[in-house]
């Protein structure tokens, strides 16, 4: 059964369904299924063909159904068409374009990393730099990890957290991680969370209040530092920092883009806000 299961999920729009699955899109596309559907029965009925007035309505419903599951939407163009003219109001209650909760324990990231040694300005003193000694050990540590079994539960492990506490959101290429409704981190990919995994055993010995600082501090953290990777924590090849804007299925947005310029893996994805 799970293999057949498998075989269908395969003709599934990943941009639109699953965690990317837009809420008012679904709700407009069923109406719009079950009114068709509705009225094709009616006609049927109308028109003297009541017996067959109930099959046309059950498959019409069908497809509607299979579409809407596998694409996200019955109506091409939907997503554009909601993002065009849902209200900003009504996406935003709908969960399209939240923002983040309010944190009253926000840390000072860059001067944490500075005090630890991770950070240094450049001989202008206009902007921030891996130092010499953690960039050689970060990626000693980053090639270390590679070659292990190193899972979820060990960053869990490094963020003093249990996996009862946590909740996992899953995307096509990269996944989230959620306490309490707080984003802990974001890894857009295997190599990022690699980076992530290595940082953290690194900060460790190298945050002075690292154990006073929470799974959301220490996310904070972590994805502040990998802001400042110049190389490929897959490849080593040379990392490139873009502004892209990404497509959402009810909204559009201004990112920063952390990319690998041979492999093209992404290694970090933020806002600018974020920054």
């Amino acid at each position: 059964m799970a293999g057949i299961i498998d075989q269908f999920n395969r003709y599934k729009n990943p941009e639109y369904t699953g965690n990317n699955r837009c809420l008012p899109c679904t709700i407009v596309n069923s109406g719009i299924g079950i009114t068709v559907s509705a009225g094709a029965a009616g006609l049927a009925t109308v028109s003297g063909w009541e017996r067959a007035a109930a099959p046309i309505a059950t498959v019409l419903i069908v497809i509607s159904a299979v579409s809407i599951y596998f694409r996200g939407y019955l109506i091409p163009g939907t997503p554009a068409l909601t993002r065009r003219y849902l209200p900003r109001e009504l996406r935003t209650r709908f969960g399209k374009e939240t923002s983040k909760p309010p944190i009253s324990d926000d840390i000072d990231v860059e001067r944490l990393l500075v005090s630890a040694g991770t950070l240094r300005e450049n001989k202008d003193g206009t902007d921030l730099r891996l130092t010499q000694d953690f960039e050689s050990r970060w990626k000693t540590a980053i090639e270390t990890i590679r070659g292990t079994d190193v899972d979820r539960d060990h960053l869990l492990e490094l963020l003093d957290l249990s996996a009862d506490e946590v909740t996992f959101e899953e995307y096509p290429m990269a996944f989230r991680m959620r306490v309490d409704g707080r984003d802990v981190g974001k890894w857009e990919s295997q190599e990022a969370f690699f980076a992530d995994v290595a940082a953290a055993e690194l900060l460790e010995d190298r945050v002075s209040n690292w154990s006073h600082l929470d799974a959301v501090q220490r996310g904070q953290l972590l994805n502040g530092l990998r802001l400042f990777l110049t190389r490929c924590p897959g490849c080593d090849g040379p990392l490139s920092l873009d502004m892209n804007t990404v497509e959402s299925c009810c909204s559009s947005r201004e990112v920063l883009v952390l990319s690998c310029d041979e492999c093209n893996t992404r290694i970090l994805e933020s806002d600018q806000t974020d920054l």
